[in-house]
């Protein structure tokens, strides 16, 4: 089993504090909603697998129901789904 150690979070300190921020802004806008939906931000092929489940789990943990969708642009519409 693959685990986050010490050396990884430092190595991946901004990312982790981009995703602290992203926490932040859907816990003030979103947390009374009934379903967020959100673009699933795509790792960097150097993200080991756990560090960025973590990642989801912090933007998603205690949240309403949360749909990520495949993408990685501003705005989806109907035919890019």
């Amino acid at each position: 089993m693959v685990k986050v150690t010490k050396a990884d979070l430092t190595k991946y300190e901004t990312m982790t504090n981009r995703y602290l921020d992203i926490r932040d802004l859907l816990t003030l806008h979103s947390k009374s909603s009934t379903l967020v939906v959100m673009t699933l931000p795509l790792p960097h092929r150097d993200i080991i697998a756990p560090l960025y489940m973590a990642w989801l789990e912090t933007i998603t943990k205690d949240m309403p129901p949360f749909l990520f969708v495949r993408g990685h642009k501003n705005v989806l519409s109907g035919d890019q789904i």
